[in-house]
């Protein structure tokens, strides 16, 4: 389901975002941009409402003008209500019904149209066609009044009882990107009904940007890691961030694997069980390379997402081919603020399949920079990876990055890194660091992560000053992966220009 954004809100903020991307590389003091989600979504109608079927589904063809009757949902008191509606357009992929009790004004023919010929062919280009359960070869879309400021949903009980139907809500204005969001979750639930949550939403979301550039318009703006965000399990108290990971990483698929591939995923199964989550993924990616984990690949999309905006390097795997990805990171530290003291000292929890990501600069004389990393005694059965990623900015249009990267599991991980960073000989400006706990299975809804995965800690230490303690007693695990990346600050300005044209009446 999916509510309506608030236009007055978010022209406002992407002139607040267009105005901060001019300004922001003269600024010399810390801050952080948090950029809203507008999008609340609440859980599904409960599936056990519908016990009776209207319409019979072996028989469920309709004629113009014909009328049915339809339960939708009250988001308010909880609990179905039954409207009448009437069929107003029959199309090639679709009926289209609108409730007795309101006036639509749209033009359905067009509506019809843009099913038919865009919507139901990016679900058959990228995901799967959709299923026929009422053998009628079309799906419904009822317009109705939908109470709590829903803008539209899908609910499985009426795919039981109804068929292929998505409900929208007429008042709140017919948005094309909310009727795709819901078209994906009913084909989805047809093809796999037991699909995690933040894959099915990924996907969702996806299927708005693919609208976008089936209209001409660049959408990739929006692809953002919220930082500290789990990917895989679902936070009901902050579900704006979880749509925004699990968007960005569907597209960062996509984006290296291409449409083809992103359908295998979507359909992988194994000796007839529908595979899941980061299982479907990989039984796809392997085929590709061997020796990828999805650590690793979780690992390279994390970077992607951080630098990609400014990167225009050669290497597929840390860059957006298709997109922009504006990095999420315009914080010191994770907490945001305007603190700029150092040592910089933290113990912090981190969730499963999710990344703290810092940013350092500032730094005071002397010029000499040491970050430690340790998991304390208790989270040692937990993976983590650690990437630090030096910025040298040279002026207004480019800079560079050096990437080192960490990978931790019980095997080394007792042992943590101490590593020292000069930046008057390296020349570098500030420091991105991120830290994932890279662990916790297939994925759930957050409230059920186990108290285990959920408590994980990790200690961070930076210090800007020569470290007078003999560093030996710790050592660096890896022999990190150095590579130096030309990244144009230029972006910046495209950036806010770019968000603020984002936004388009269709």
């Amino acid at each position: 389901m999916k509510f309506k954004y608030n236009s007055i809100i978010k022209n406002i903020l992407l002139i607040f975002i267009f105005l901060l991307s001019i300004f922001l590389p003269f600024l010399n003091f810390n801050f952080t941009i948090k950029i809203v989600q507008a999008e609340n979504e609440i859980l599904y109608p409960p599936t056990y409402l519908l016990s009776t079927n209207i319409k019979n589904l072996q028989s469920n063809v309709y004629t113009l003008e014909e009328e049915d009757i339809f339960g939708v949902w009250d988001f308010v008191n909880n609990e179905n209500k039954y409207v009448t509606a009437t069929c107003k357009a029959i199309n090639r992929e679709s009926y289209i019904f609108v409730d007795n009790a309101i006036i639509v004004g749209a033009n359905l023919t067009e509506i019809g149209r843009i099913i038919d010929d865009i919507m139901i062919p990016i679900m058959d280009s990228n995901f799967a066609p959709p299923t026929d359960r009422d053998n009628n070869g079309k799906i419904v879309i009822l317009l109705t009044r939908i109470s709590g400021g829903v803008g539209g949903y899908f609910s499985s009980s009426d795919y039981w009882n109804y068929g292929e139907i998505v409900f929208i809500d007429a008042e709140l204005g017919i948005s094309d990107d909310t009727l795709i969001h819901e078209i994906q979750h009913l084909v989805h639930y047809g093809l796999d009904s037991n699909e995690m949550r933040w894959f099915d939403e990924g996907c969702s979301r996806f299927s708005e940007i693919l609208l976008s550039l089936a209209y001409g318009y660049n959408h990739s703006f929006s692809l953002y890691y919220p930082r500290g965000t789990s990917l895989l399990y679902w936070d009901y108290d902050i579900p704006g961030n979880n749509y925004q990971a699990s968007q960005t990483f569907i597209a960062y698929l996509y984006d290296q694997y291409g449409s083809a591939n992103l359908s295998a995923i979507y359909r992988a199964s194994s000796g007839g069980v529908n595979l899941h989550s980061s299982a479907a993924i990989m039984a796809v990616v392997s085929q590709y390379s061997p020796s990828l984990t999805f650590e690793q690949l979780y690992m390279n999309w994390i970077i992607a997402s951080s630098i990609d905006s400014r990167y225009y390097g050669d290497i597929r795997e840390y860059s957006y081919n298709s997109f922009n990805c504006m990095p999420d990171y315009y914080s010191f530290p994770e907490t945001g603020g305007f603190a700029k003291k150092y040592p910089y000292e933290e113990v912090n929890q981190i969730d499963p399949w999710a990344t703290k990501i810092y940013n350092f600069r500032d730094f005071p004389d002397p010029n000499q920079i040491n970050i430690s990393f340790n998991v304390p005694s208790g989270s040692h059965d937990h993976p983590f990876g650690v990437n630090i990623i030096k910025e040298t900015i040279f002026n207004f249009t480019y800079s560079e990055f050096d990437l080192e990267s960490y990978y931790f599991d019980p095997t080394n991980i007792s042992e943590g890194f101490f590593i020292t960073l000069n930046q008057t000989e390296e020349g570098f400006s500030r420091i991105l660091l991120t830290v994932s706990h890279l662990d916790g299975g297939l994925g759930d809804f957050a409230s059920n992560i186990p108290v285990l995965e959920k408590n994980v800690e990790y200690e961070l230490h930076v210090i800007s000053q020569a470290e007078i303690n003999d560093s030996s007693d710790t050592k660096t695990l890896t022999t990190p992966s150095k590579i130096s990346l030309t990244i144009s600050l230029f972006t910046y300005l495209i950036i806010g220009i770019g968000m603020t044209i984002w936004r388009k009446k269709r």
